[in-house]
């Protein structure tokens, strides 16, 4: 038990260092106009009775005179789970103004998004990796003092 706590703990840090790295680097990307291709709402399950709605986009744009579409609405790409109003209220926000703003990276155009990623994510995570961490060292203290 004291090795999985560890070996979460790790992860989790090792995640979060990665992500906010890329936090980071994605708030000076350039933007260039795109257009919105599709915005639906998508439900998903996050286990044992859990779950939520994301936004799905897909859209289009040019960096350089070549043509480019993605999915990636954040600049951290992994889902952030809503109630469905609050999944709608994005999408009807999207839909109802087609020409977007779209982040991209300037080494890899390929890889734009809509929107920056608010760093609590990041932090979360990071605050996670601390918990499972203290947890194992706690372990540890307990199970070596005599």
């Amino acid at each position: 038990m004291l090795a999985a706590f560890l070996c979460a703990g790790i992860v989790l840090l090792g995640m979060s260092m990665k992500w906010l790295k890329t936090y980071f680097r994605c708030q000076s990307f350039p933007s260039t106009s795109g257009h919105l291709l599709k915005a639906d709402i998508a439900y998903a399950s996050s286990g044992e009775g859990g779950g939520g709605y994301t936004p799905v986009v897909e859209f289009e744009y040019e960096v350089n005179g070549a043509q480019y579409q993605s999915r990636q609405l954040t600049s951290l790409a992994f889902q952030v789970l809503k109630s469905g109003a609050k999944a709608q209220a994005l999408v009807d926000q999207l839909r109802a103004e087609p020409n977007v703003t779209v982040y991209y990276d300037p080494r890899a155009p390929w890889v734009g998004f809509l929107q920056h990623s608010t760093i609590w994510g990041v932090i979360a995570t990071a605050l996670m990796g601390l918990v499972f961490s203290g947890i194992s060292v706690g372990l540890w203290i307990h199970l070596h003092r005599g």
